[in-house]
C-alpha cells in the first residue's frame, strides 16, 4: 500500500500486504526435530520504495511454514526506532518453504530502517524464531 504524505506527517503506521509463495525443497539430511534451514530477511530499494523478501525455510515439509509479525522500523535516535508500518505476514502449508514479499512505499531517501518478524514452522512440533535485520540506509542507486 502507498503511503500518503499525510500519512507520513501523522506518524501513522501503514498496513502492508503481504504476498505469498511457497514450495517444497527437501534437505539431504532430516533432522527429526523441527528446524529452520533458512530464515532469512532481504532488503532493497529503488525509486517504488523499500522492497522486503523474508524466506522461511523448515528441514522437511511442514504442516504450517511462514512468518508474522512484521515491522518496518525507522531509526529516530542513537538507540530508538519509530515502527512505520506493519505487516501479519502469511504462511503456506504441506511444503517446506515460504517466501513473503512486501513493499514499503513511505521510505524516505536518506533514512535508516530496519525490519523484524517471527518466522514459525512446524514439520515435528511447532517452533517460532524473532529475526531482526542491522539498519539500512535507503538510497537510491
Amino acid at each position: 500500500l502507498a503511503a500518503t504524505d499525510a500519512d507520513q506527517e501523522q506518524n501513522s503506521v501503514v498496513q502492508l500486504d503481504a504476498e505469498i509463495v511457497g514450495s517444497i525443497e527437501l534437505p539431504e539430511v532430516v533432522p527429526y526435530a523441527t528446524t529452520f534451514v533458512d530464515a532469512s530477511i532481504t532488503v532493497g530499494f529503488d525509486s517504488e520504495g523499500m522492497h522486503i523478501v523474508i524466506c522461511t525455510g523448515m528441514n522437511g515439509i511442514a504442516s504450517v511454514v511462514g512468518v508474522k509479525d512484521i515491522e518496518v522500523q525507522r531509526k529516530t535516535g542513537w538507540f530508538t526506532w519509530e515502527t512505520v508500518a506493519v505487516s501479519t505476514g502469511g504462511e503456506s502449508y504441506d511444503l517446506t518453504t515460504s517466501v513473503c514479499t512486501l513493499i514499503y512505499r513511505g521510505a524516505v531517501e536518506g533514512e535508516q530502517y530496519r525490519v523484524k518478524c517471527v518466522h514459525y514452522g512446524n514439520v515435528d512440533g511447532y517452533r517460532e524464531m524473532e529475526a531482526e535485520t542491522d539498519w539500512v540506509t535507503y538510497v537510491i542507486e
